[in-house]
């Protein structure tokens, strides 16, 4: 299999490229903020959509759920149409999905249109960060790259903080809103990431397996998560279908 290819540097030592870093942090803090934003905002949904525990509960899960169930089938994609354009695929679906829930209606909108999408989103994302690194650092300056996407965990405990400011003053509805401009921002600094060249061998996906192998492993672990709103083995008055 023909493997992507990075300049090297004829000779001297490499230099450590500190934007490229900062744009995976910045994707990599974003992510896990997003979750924080949820925990702020649980009783805003409730007094503005009427959220119920069980939808509470459902709006947290989905998006580890979804992330989870393709995040092999997002670091397959990037091996084929390119790291890059993988990352940027990835911001813009969480882009696009804090701005569904920054809208929403109702929170049946707000957990299966956005929740879906951040989710989706994180699944293109997060394999990126991890698959562009190899590729944009070598020797010693991957070592550190790796540890600051790392830290960038860490860092992210600061974004509930400048969240929570936000939706004290703005509400849950602005407070997405500034998540759907950062991610927005994460896609725009993205063409500034250096060039990296495509396979040269053709690479083989299977699209239609790995989507059905996914969304039976999610649709598995939503009805786990809900067996005791939707019941298990009769339907409960609240299941959505029978």
């Amino acid at each position: 299999m023909a493997k992507t290819k990075a300049a090297h540097p004829e000779g001297g030592v490499e230099k450590f490229l500190v934007l490229p870093i900062i744009v995976l942090i910045l994707a990599q803090m974003g992510t896990s903020g997003d979750n924080g934003a949820l925990g702020l905002a649980n009783q805003q949904l409730v007094d503005v959509l009427g959220a119920t525990t069980p939808d509470i509960q459902l709006a947290n899960m989905v998006y580890s759920l979804m992330a989870g169930a393709f995040m092999v089938a997002g670091g397959l994609v990037g091996t084929i149409i390119g790291w890059r354009t993988n990352f940027r695929l990835g911001a813009i679906l969480c882009a696009a999905g804090e701005l569904v829930m920054a809208l929403s209606p109702n929170m049946t909108v707000f957990i299966w249109g956005g929740r879906i999408l951040v989710g989706f989103g994180a699944s293109f994302m997060i394999p990126s960060v991890l698959g562009l690194i190899p590729f944009i650092y070598h020797g010693k300056n991957r070592v550190l790259a790796f540890g600051c996407i790392g830290a960038a965990s860490g860092l992210s405990a600061f974004l509930p903080l400048i969240l929570g400011i936000v939706m004290q003053f703005g509400g849950f509805r602005v407070t997405f809103g500034v998540l759907a401009v950062y991610f927005a921002l994460v896609l725009l600094l993205s063409f500034k990431l250096p060039a990296i060249e495509k396979p040269a061998e053709k690479l083989k996906f299977d699209g239609l397996g790995t989507g059905i192998a996914a969304v039976g492993l999610f649709l598995f672990l939503v009805g786990l998560s809900r067996i005791s709103a939707w019941g298990l083995i009769e339907p409960f008055a609240e299941c959505p279908f029978t």
